[in-house]
């Protein structure tokens, strides 16, 4: 949570910095969905996560950090909380929602409350697809890869 509002303070300088013309949006939040599955590399454990999705944190810091956006004139600028590819592997619903990601429970609530404002928005990595090689007799091309990933 300091490291959160740590970052928030920082984002607030950048913003005074570039002007609202020169921004496209806010991003809330990045990849939550994937923190259950890289515990030691993040440092994250179980009470972390049931605080961030059981204690409704990832919800309530969304709408802490958007109200206090909106405070700074920034009201009509589209948010957004940014999700992997993971979070679209839903098994009982539209995104993945399982106690230790709640994506789609989020989602939903986002998309309610802040309807057309609130834009959705994945991260696709398609140097991790291990479908895509390097070009046939080559060792350095990848025209095939980048055509098919394109």
């Amino acid at each position: 949570e300091d490291y959160d509002k740590q970052t928030w303070e920082w984002t607030k300088e950048l913003l005074h910095m570039i002007g609202k013309d020169h921004l496209m949006g806010l991003a809330i939040g990045n990849e939550l969905e994937i923190f259950h599955r890289f515990r030691e590399e993040l440092n994250v454990d179980d009470a972390c996560l049931e605080r961030l999705w059981d204690g409704n944190y990832a919800w309530k810091w969304f709408q802490q950090v958007t109200a206090e956006f909106d405070s700074l004139g920034y009201a009509d600028i589209p948010i957004t909380s940014v999700f992997g590819g993971l979070a679209l592997a839903g098994n009982t619903s539209t995104f993945y929602d399982i106690p230790e990601a709640r994506v789609n429970t989020f989602l939903s609530q986002v998309a309610s409350r802040y309807q057309e404002r609130f834009v959705f928005s994945f991260n696709f990595y398609p140097y991790f697809d291990p479908f895509l090689k390097i070009d046939n007799h080559t060792e350095d091309e990848c025209k095939g890869a980048l055509a098919d990933s394109l």
